[in-house]
């Protein structure tokens, strides 16, 4: 009703619609964004030196850039929401495959050689990070580690 207040928190991110109750139709958005916690020291690729050079030219589909990230105890990634941040663009690079080792608290993520090499510069200490939605307590949380890492092309 009219100078009535609602609050409401919520518990993971996304977009969510609400209206008039005089109206059907949805008359305004909330968009939820989680606010990275910064997990220093988690993220590391394998091996550490990337090459992202390709004797042909061109990149299959078979041809991965392996990340582990580790996780603090009682996080677990919600796997469809891991995100690789390159140098090179605003774009953020979705995983060809994640699965988490949970007895390790390790996540295991590969990337395709193919989405991420025009994105990245050759260089001794190139800023590579890594973002993942977890689920911590009943709640939606993100986490992200910075690595530094070696690629040469």
């Amino acid at each position: 009703n009219p100078g009535e207040s609602f609050q409401y928190t919520f518990t993971r991110a996304g977009e969510y619609f609400f209206n008039d109750c005089t109206d059907p139709r949805p008359t305004g958005k909330v968009v939820v964004y989680l606010t990275p916690q910064d997990v220093p020291d988690a993220l590391h690729f394998l091996p550490r030196t990337l090459d992202l050079g390709s004797s042909t030219g061109q990149f299959n589909d078979h041809e991965l850039v392996t990340a582990l990230f580790t996780l603090p105890a009682g996080y677990a990634p919600i796997e469809e929401e891991i995100r690789l941040k390159t140098p090179l663009s605003t774009t953020l690079f979705e995983p060809a495959y994640a699965n988490a080792i949970l007895h390790d608290r390790l996540l295991l993520v590969r990337f395709r050689k193919s989405d991420i090499d025009n994105n990245i510069p050759a260089g001794d200490s190139v800023p590579l990070v890594l973002t993942v939605n977890v689920i911590h307590e009943g709640q939606q949380k993100q986490l992200s580690s910075t690595a530094l890492v070696r690629v040469v092309k």
